[in-house]
């Protein structure tokens, strides 16, 4: 694709996630963007694709989310584990990317079953 094409693609995901899309950087870094967001569209849909998700973790990113936390969609969780993923601290708004072992994080409620079978964290 094209960074044309991929700059409208990232705006028509900002539509779908509510979000204000960053349109600045090379092809390169708009083609991650759309990817990213792409795949946390997915993951909002329930439509988790042709099942071929082995569900192996390293390295993965598990999710990209701006939204604002809201009582009902976010968790709080206990780390087991290092791993990556868009949160927010347990006690305020704040986003967290990097969640370290026994931290408490707040995660939305739609990659909460994914990243306790992955064995990434437990309900606190």
């Amino acid at each position: 694709m094209s960074k044309e094409t991929d700059l409208k693609r990232l705006q028509e995901l900002a539509t779908a996630l509510g979000r204000t899309p960053d349109l600045s950087g090379s092809a390169a870094d708009i083609r991650q963007r759309v990817a990213e967001w792409e795949e946390e569209a997915l993951a909002l849909s329930g439509d988790e694709g042709d099942g071929s998700d082995d569900n192996t973790i390293d390295g993965e990113l598990i999710t990209r989310t701006e939204e604002k936390p809201v009582a009902s969609g976010w968790r709080r969780v206990k780390a087991r584990q290092t791993f990556h993923t868009h949160a927010r601290e347990a006690d305020s708004d704040r986003r967290k990317e990097l969640i370290l072992p026994d931290e408490v994080v707040r995660v939305p409620e739609a990659v909460l079953a994914r990243l306790i079978a992955a064995g990434l964290v437990d309900e606190y």
